[in-house]
């Protein structure tokens, strides 16, 4: 095995329009109990939030998996975690989780570094289980609204229900996927409300 087959190394950015303490506990929602699968499903991921605290699956009468433990926690600004998490294989994992206040809102860094004898599978799905988690709405009572950038898709949001539309595509009927036929409000400083009846929410 090759060493550069035994290490991953990667890196995603979001800019966040939120203050940067709700998106740090929107950050530690999503670690543990906000944690889904693609499909929605619950992973039952539970959080200690403290140094040492256990990051785990927690699938009841005392069965689970362990994932990693808190090697840092400094809120609002950084996060770290270390542990097997999903391998179930000789292999150690480091995740690090940075935010920035930027004009308008908060950068959200994460970093997942892993060494060990790596599934050719997790290294290739990893950073979309990373784009989902980063995408993933955050509690009721918050607000998240990706800041649009170039060539990327725009995500807006209301009442922690987050739609991503992509600029420039098109539906099955050849219709713009842009907002023209949904209902908008303003609410808040530069963020969009879509109707809660429209069934492209999810």
């Amino acid at each position: 095995m090759k060493f550069e087959e035994m290490t991953l190394d990667t890196e995603q950015q979001v800019d966040v329009k939120a203050a940067i303490g709700d998106v740090f506990k929107g950050v530690l929602h999503r670690l543990g109990e906000g944690n889904t699968r693609p499909d929605g499903q619950s992973l039952q991921m539970v959080l200690e939030q403290w140094p040492g605290g256990r990051w785990f699956r927690d699938l009841g009468n005392g069965t689970g998996h362990l994932w990693g433990h808190v090697q840092v926690v400094k809120a609002p600004v950084l996060l770290e975690l270390s542990g097997p998490m999903f391998m179930s294989y000789p292999a150690l994992n480091h995740v690090e989780v940075k935010l920035l206040e930027i004009p308008g809102g908060t950068k959200v860094t994460l970093r997942h570094r892993a060494l060990g004898f790596l599934d050719e599978t997790h290294r290739q799905n990893i950073s979309g289980g990373w784009k989902h988690l980063l995408a993933l709405p955050l509690p009721h009572k918050m607000m998240l609204d990706i800041l649009p950038r170039a060539g990327r898709s725009v995500h807006i949001s209301f009442r922690g229900v987050c739609q991503r539309v992509a600029e420039g595509q098109k539906d099955a009927e050849g219709k713009s996927k842009r907002l023209g036929k949904v209902q908008r409000k303003q609410w808040g400083k530069g963020c969009v409300r879509r109707r809660a009846d429209d069934e492209s929410c999810f």
